[in-house]
């Protein structure tokens, strides 16, 4: 059973005159309007809230060789007085 589509004046018979290509109405396009005024506020923007990245740690090579060694697990660090 099918639903009886929205009649016009809505955001949902804005979308069916878009999907079939309609030309859209008036009362459509004003619906439209008011209901995207009305989501904008609670619209997130997320780059707006992140914090900024912090700097990369550079590393100098024996640096990253040590790092690599003990992420493989053939260096203990600390550890050596029982």
């Amino acid at each position: 059973m099918s639903r009886e589509p929205a009649g016009c004046g809505t955001p949902a018979a804005y979308a069916r005159h878009r999907y079939y290509g309609e030309e859209i109405c008036d009362k459509c396009r004003a619906a439209w309007n008011a209901q995207c005024t009305a989501d904008r506020p609670r619209s997130a923007k997320p780059w707006r809230r992140l914090p900024p990245e912090p700097a990369p740690v550079v590393l100098t090579p024996r640096e990253a060789a040590v790092l690599a060694a003990h992420r493989a697990g053939d260096l203990v660090l600390g550890g050596w007085e029982r």
